[in-house]
């Protein structure tokens, strides 16, 4: 009954700075698909909630990176981030679109954006298009495995088997 709640919550979390490892976003999308293709949720809403929760959460980090390392001073962090600005910079458009995908990278990702001082219109509009594709990828993975005859039914004899694969 609080599906979608969910699927933005938990985006939103995991894609905030640090909290995603604890909060399983990619996760509660996978299983948004699976319960979108038997009815329990409405796709279309999975996927705008979940993509509202990544934008947000994405923001939220990249602007941490950006003012929160200021405060911090000139630390190591701060010199090395001097040091592989213009090389990540050059690439930054296709750096941002794959930190989606590359596991944890998508905790560190906008922060480290924000932190090399990229600019924000740049950035968005990369990090935004990640997380669109980031989102449907994921949606579409859970209601291709729900078609497949993956459900979240504990009495069906497949269901320990995706939840071990989940695990």
């Amino acid at each position: 009954s609080h599906g979608l709640l969910v699927v933005f919550l938990g985006t939103l979390l995991e894609n905030t700075l640090l909290l995603g490892f604890f909060v399983p976003g990619a996760l509660i999308i996978l299983l948004a698909g699976v319960s979108a293709q038997d009815g329990a949720l409405s796709i279309p809403g999975a996927f705008a909630l979940g993509l509202a929760g990544t934008v947000l959460g994405d923001t939220v980090s990249y602007f941490m990176g950006r003012f929160g390392w200021s405060k911090v001073g000139r630390g190591s962090l701060v010199t090395f981030a001097e040091k592989v600005r213009e090389p990540i910079l050059r690439r930054g458009p296709l750096f941002v679109l794959i930190y989606h995908f590359a596991g944890y990278t998508r905790l560190v990702g906008p922060a480290a954006a924000g932190l090399l001082r990229m600019p924000y219109r740049r950035w968005a509009v990369a990090d935004h298009l990640g997380a669109a594709l980031w989102v449907a990828v994921f949606l579409g993975i859970g209601y291709g495995l729900a078609a497949a005859g993956i459900t979240l039914d504990t009495t069906d004899r497949w269901f320990r088997i995706f939840e071990w694969a989940l695990l």
